[in-house]
């Protein structure tokens, strides 16, 4: 389930990255669990943030608008709403990446500065 969620919007890259953040099976299993109850907890809030953004578009153009202009309005809310959260999934990786690279660095330093030289 991880990945055919990741891979709507991860590069295979990232999905590598996102996944070594728990490399171990029961490390894997443990976030599918926690994974499994968000998903049904999220229908709920899934649709009420679905009215809510209708509600909003209802609101800016009215209630006799036509029904293709909401709908185009819908349609651009929810592309731009998975782009932002695209960018933020992006985001984080590579924040995790750059913390584990520092500190990769750091080790390797310390162990050179730790061992004599010739």
């Amino acid at each position: 389930m991880f990945i055919c969620l990741l891979k709507q919007s991860l590069s295979f890259q990232e999905i590598k990255t996102a996944l070594s953040l728990r490399p171990t099976e029961e490390e894997q299993k443990e976030t599918y669990q926690h994974l499994a109850k968000m998903v049904n907890d999220y229908r709920d809030t899934f649709v009420k943030a679905n009215e809510e953004r209708m509600g909003r578009i209802r609101a800016e153009v009215g209630e006799d608008a036509p029904e293709e202009e909401i709908a185009l309005l819908y349609i651009t809310l929810t592309s731009l709403e998975a782009t932002a959260d695209k960018l933020l999934c992006s985001k984080i990786l590579k924040d995790l990446q750059d913390k584990e690279t520092k500190k990769a660095n750091t080790t390797h330093k310390e162990r050179k500065k730790a061992t004599p030289s010739d």
